[in-house]
């Protein structure tokens, strides 16, 4: 049962990926075939906007939902383009598109928690900054990446990006959900858990979801 509705929510995208295009609203194929939309197209706000109205009218303040993430914007709806090899194309979407992505959320879910992923380095915080000042939190999907020798999530973006959105305060209001990177295993060998725990403790209200490591 599980394999098909796995199918037919596979089928389902594909459709409304072939609808899409056949509406006109481009984009760009990337890693050969992935498509990432252009964002700044009317219609797909349109349909993003009555996507979540639809959702918000069955789910919203649903008992059984912690939060919902502000999503559908990026590689894995998580902010960022940067799998996209042209600039120009990778730093299109204007703030006015990101914003209206936003607001169909906050709009379609006005009594359920929202959480939207921290970003990319290059919005300068903005689309963060927006999403908080509707009342979101926040969630990082790498805590404890620690990777030595060059750049990593813990010491050169989290916190210098939260800080620029503004957001160091959003956990007294709203959810603030951490993903990890790696296993505690690879943590100890890094001897990262008192930093790890040291940052989540920053934000008081926070969940972790951990990967399992299994053998």
């Amino acid at each position: 049962l599980l394999l098909l509705l796995l199918l037919l929510l596979l089928l389902l995208l594909l459709l409304l990926f072939q609808y899409l295009l056949d509406a006109g609203v481009g984009g760009t194929f990337y890693n050969g075939g992935a498509f990432s939309p252009n964002y700044n197209s009317e219609l797909l706000l349109e349909r993003v906007a009555a996507l979540l109205a639809a959702l918000g009218q069955r789910y919203d303040a649903h008992p059984h939902i912690t939060a919902v993430d502000i999503g559908i914007f990026g590689h894995f709806g998580e902010w960022h383009l940067s799998m996209l090899s042209d600039d120009a194309v990778r730093y299109n979407t204007t703030e006015i598109s990101q914003r209206r992505i936003i607001d169909a959320h906050v709009d379609a879910f006005p009594g359920t928690p929202l959480v939207m992923l921290v970003g990319d380095i290059a919005d300068e915080g903005k689309p963060l900054a927006y999403a908080v000042g509707r009342g979101a939190g926040w969630r990082a999907d790498c805590l404890g990446d620690l990777k030595r020798g060059g750049w990593n999530h813990m010491d050169d973006f989290y916190l210098q990006h939260i800080t620029l959105a503004n957001a160091s305060d959003a956990w007294r209001t709203a959810p603030v959900h951490f993903e990890t990177c790696g296993t505690f295993g690879t943590w100890q060998a890094r001897t990262a858990p008192a930093f790890v725990r040291a940052f989540v403790r920053a934000f008081v209200r926070s969940y972790v979801c951990v990967r399992m490591c299994v053998r």
